[in-house]
């Protein structure tokens, strides 16, 4: 081999080494920018994980039990429509329901069902009718949210205008006097008592009258 072509292949094998070199250097510098980037992402995720974590809690708040003294309950007497009425003649029978306010300034757990349900009906200190001497063998608990501030009612239930007794209370009891008589509702809901001397005559015990 000449002196010349010794040259060029020397050059041949420079320029090929400087090429290989060039590629592995993109090479490692491309897996490094990945590698990087990846590392990037799983850190961001780590660190926003709490944040979601927490905006998730803040939407959805613990609900405690209403504190004892938070909520009234007042008795109401009227028609099927829940239209308060305080004078019934023979043909109507008198529809009692409650209404039930949460005065605190948050939302609190109350149970309103039927097994925690009382209403009596009394003519002076005689007890005349009672809720209790009724078959309650399908009554339930029911907790639900009381909004804060707000007043909900119940959905009205007749009375047939019959005493009751431990025979039962509906129809089939003995009538009570009409004619003008007069009778007061009271309801006790999850240990409350609504209020015959209430300081607001609107939240007293309602006087009615059955012709």
């Amino acid at each position: 081999m000449s002196d010349n072509q010794q040259t060029v292949f020397w050059i041949r094998r420079a320029v090929v080494l400087v090429v290989a070199l060039l590629i592995l250097g993109l090479i490692g510098f491309g897996l490094s920018a990945l590698i990087g980037s990846a590392g990037q992402a799983e850190s961001t995720a780590v660190e926003e994980t709490p944040e979601i974590e927490q905006a998730t809690e803040e939407e959805q708040p613990e609900i405690d039990d209403c504190l004892p003294g938070t909520v009234s309950v007042t008795a109401e007497i009227g028609d099927a429509d829940g239209e308060v009425d305080l004078d019934f003649n023979p043909t109507e029978l008198p529809h009692m329901w409650y209404t039930v306010t949460n005065n605190s300034g948050i939302d609190c757990n109350f149970n309103v069902g039927s097994a925690v349900t009382f209403f009596e009906i009394t003519s002076g200190s005689e007890l005349i009718w009672s809720s209790r001497d009724c078959d309650r063998s399908m009554d339930e608990n029911k907790v639900g949210v009381l909004p804060a501030g707000e007043t909900l009612a119940s959905p009205p239930v007749p009375w047939e205008k019959v005493r009751s007794s431990d025979t039962g209370c509906g129809a089939g009891q003995r009538d009570v006097i009409t004619g003008g008589a007069s009778y007061f509702l009271s309801v006790e809901l999850n240990g409350v008592l609504s209020k015959p001397d209430a300081t607001e005559p609107d939240d007293s015990d309602p006087q009615f009258l059955l012709y």
